[in-house]
């Protein structure tokens, strides 16, 4: 397992339909060993009104990807990258801090 979980996690509409997809991402693409993942993944659990909000933002707006923060590590609530520029450094990128 690396030295410290990662700062940000990606979110994808087929991953909202899980009940913990942070555990899967953290055992998957981290290899985190699944106790540990499970352990690890309330760092990034979308809050009731979080999640209809990204999952309507994925559904409209199919050119943005977004990743979800470590929420202890105080980077925003969420990362969104709009890929429709071809050229990786001069996308936009926005750092979301949702409040209710």
């Amino acid at each position: 397992m690396p030295r410290e979980p990662p700062i940000v996690l990606p979110v994808s509409l087929s991953l909202l339909r899980h009940a913990n997809p942070w555990a899967l991402l953290l055992a998957k693409e981290v290899g985190c060993p699944a106790a540990t993942a499970a352990l690890l993944s309330e760092r990034y659990t979308l809050k009731s009104d979080e999640k209809p909000f990204v999952r309507e933002l994925l559904g409209r707006k199919r050119n943005l990807w977004v990743f979800r923060c470590d929420q202890r590590r105080f980077a925003g609530d969420v990362v969104v990258v709009d890929m429709a520029e071809p050229r990786p450094g001069r996308r936009k990128v926005v750092v979301l801090d949702l409040k209710m």
